[in-house]
C-alpha cells in the first residue's frame, strides 16, 4: 500500500516564510479547498505547483457550482466548470478530483445517471474521482458508481466505506471533540484498522480540524499500516 497523508490546506501551517513549500518538504500531498468556493487564476495555480517540492501531490475540491447549485445535474454551467477543474488538476500536475455533495442532494435511481453523466468527464480526462456523498443514495446508484471506478469517500474514525476500489480516500474530521483537542489513540487505531481491511493499492490520508497539521505529523510518526511516500 502506498500511503499518503496530508491536510485539508496549507494556509493556517504557521511557520515563517513560504509556507507551501516548507509545508510540501514535511507532508505527502495537500487538498486544495479553496477551489470549492472560487476559481482560482490559472496564473494562481502555476505558481502553486513551482513552489511545491517535486514529487508532491495536490487534490482538488471541486468548485460548489457543480456540486450544490447544479446538484450534479448537466448543462453548460456545469460544462464550463467542469472543463476550468480539469485545466487546474492539469496546471497542479494533480491526479484526484474530489467532489463533495450536499446532505439535501440524494443519488437515487432518478439521479444516477444525471450525476454519472457529470462525473464522466473527469474520468475520460484521466482523473481519480472521489465522491464524498452526504446525501441519501440507494444500492443501485451505489453499484453505478462503483462500476465507473469512482472511490467513495468516508472518514475512517467512524466508518468503512460501502465498496472498496484500487484506491482509498478518507476526509478525516473524527467526533467532534477532535476538531478541538486533536486525534488520540483511539482514532488512529481506528484508521489503521480499517486501512488494513479496505486494503488499497494508494490510500490519502486528509486530516481536517483545528489540530489537523499536528494529527497528520502524528500519524505520519507512527508504525503506519502501509508505505509512506515523502521526504
Amino acid at each position: 500500500m502506498e500511503l499518503l497523508t496530508g491536510t485539508g490546506g496549507w494556509h493556517y501551517y504557521g511557520v515563517p516564510g513560504d509556507r507551501l513549500r516548507k509545508y510540501s518538504e514535511v507532508y505527502d500531498f495537500v487538498e486544495v479547498n479553496s477551489t470549492f468556493y472560487a476559481n482560482p487564476s490559472m496564473l494562481l495555480v502555476a505558481g502553486w505547483r513551482r513552489r511545491a517540492r517535486e514529487g508532491f501531490e495536490f487534490t482538488v475540491k471541486c468548485n460548489r457550482t457543480i456540486t450544490h447549485e447544479r446538484s450534479m445535474l448537466p448543462g453548460p454551467e456545469t460544462e464550463a466548470e467542469t472543463k476550468y477543474m480539469i485545466g487546474v488538476c492539469a496546471a497542479l500536475k494533480a491526479g484526484v478530483m474530489v467532489l463533495q455533495t450536499p446532505p439535501s442532494l440524494s443519488i437515487t435511481r432518478d439521479r444516477a445517471e444525471s450525476a454519472a453523466g457529470v462525473i464522466r468527464p473527469f474520468l475520460d480526462a484521466g482523473l481519480t474521482v472521489v465522491l464524498e456523498h452526504r446525501g441519501m443514495s440507494d444500492e443501485e446508484s451505489t453499484g453505478l458508481l462503483k462500476d465507473m471506478g469512482v472511490v467513495y469517500c468516508t472518514d475512517l474514525t467512524s466508518g468503512d466505506p460501502p465498496y472498496s476500489t484500487g484506491v482509498s480516500y478518507s476526509r478525516l474530521f473524527g467526533p467532534r471533540r477532535v476538531g478541538f483537542v486533536g486525534f488520540g489513540e483511539e482514532e488512529f487505531l481506528s484508521i489503521e484498522k480499517r486501512l488494513r481491511a479496505v486494503n488499497p493499492r494508494k490510500a490519502y490520508l486528509t486530516f481536517h480540524g483545528m489540530a489537523m497539521y499536528a494529527d497528520a505529523a502524528n500519524f505520519m510518526g507512527r508504525a503506519s499500516p502501509g508505505r509512506r511516500t515523502g521526504p
